[in-house]
């Protein structure tokens, strides 16, 4: 007996477990695919995403469905982006020029520390202390 190809098309797939909870969708629209695994409360807790312009994200939220941890890839070039308290955050980038660096921020979003290395290879270290003004390292 041959085996024979099943096709299945849809613009969207879902997959619930045993007592009907959904776990997983796969999904297709207008601005691109993507794929989200749920919780046992169906919160979405793991998301990956590729967008019709090739702009892609892997995407990690924590259980009140805040994302945390972030890895893309856009027009800019590549990202880390991890949350914190707050509006605490921390990133490393990687630009398509060549520039690369890291920030980190207080709980308040403002930006206490970076360091960054320009496409001529110079690293730049940078503190911004509060209440006073960003000094070089």
């Amino acid at each position: 007996m041959k085996d024979k190809k099943k096709i299945i098309i849809a613009n969207e797939f879902r997959l619930e477990d045993q007592n009907g909870q959904l776990r997983a969708l796969l999904s297709g629209t207008e601005k691109g695919t993507f794929f989200s695994l749920m919780d046992g409360g169906e919160k979405e807790v793991v998301k990956l995403s590729v967008e019709d312009t090739g702009l892609s994200s892997l995407t990690f939220f924590d259980s009140s469905a805040k994302e945390k941890i972030q890895l893309s890839l856009d027009e800019k070039g590549m990202h880390i982006h991890l949350a914190g308290e707050g509006k605490q955050e921390s990133y490393i980038f990687l630009k398509s020029n060549a520039a690369s660096g890291f920030v980190l921020t207080d709980v308040d979003g403002n930006r206490r520390f970076q360091a960054t290395m320009g496409p001529d290879s110079n690293p730049h270290v940078t503190i911004f202390p509060p209440g006073a003004d960003p000094r070089d390292l």
